[in-house]
């Protein structure tokens, strides 16, 4: 993307990417019980408010995706991620929770997405009681279990009251989503 992008073109390419993601009948089967989010950072993101996301989160039902449209500075957990990713690679601008499970794990590495992981349980005692602080964490680890790379996707097997997850990094919300769909494939 060129310098000149706009506001209303982040809006959009994450409208797109959910349209796509909805469109697959099995896209349910991704959505933790924490529900998730797909985010996307302006072009010099610093902040939580430079990235758009999905008010309230993507949850399911009926077997449907439901979701209200995005708006920037919308998500917290995976916004944080995605900001810590950045740092350690610009083009990454793009990310997507989906539940843990261990096919999907195995579809990732099939695919030849790279993938890391890291201990939650590990997590320093100030971090764990701050009230922000995890999510940046918990991605340095991945990140530095991966030679200092961002991952396709890393996971955590949660911790007390924390869920498993999986977060999928991409450059844009279309790839995050096709790197989701083919976890289902």
């Amino acid at each position: 993307m060129d310098s000149n992008e706009s506001q209303e073109s982040v809006l959009t390419q994450v409208s797109l990417a959910l349209e796509k993601l909805s469109a697959d009948e099995n896209s349910w089967k991704l959505i933790p019980e924490v529900a998730s989010n797909l985010c996307f950072a302006k072009e010099g993101a610093k902040t939580q408010l430079d990235v758009a996301a999905v008010p309230g989160r993507i949850r399911v039902a009926f077997r449907k995706l439901v979701y209200l449209p995005p708006a920037f500075g919308a998500s917290g957990h995976v916004a944080r991620a995605l900001l810590q990713a950045k740092k350690a690679d610009e083009r990454v601008r793009s990310a997507l929770n989906v539940r843990f499970e261990e096919s999907f794990l195995e579809k990732a590495r099939e695919n030849g997405f790279s993938t890391s992981s890291y201990d939650r349980r590990n997590e320093p005692k100030d971090v764990k009681q701050a009230t922000t602080g995890s999510m940046e964490w918990g991605t340095q680890r991945a990140i530095d279990s991966n030679g200092g790379r961002v991952p396709d996707c890393f996971y955590h097997l949660g911790d007390w009251g924390k869920e498993p997850t999986i977060i999928i990094f991409g450059e844009n919300p279309n790839a995050v989503v096709e790197k989701a769909r083919r976890l289902l494939r």
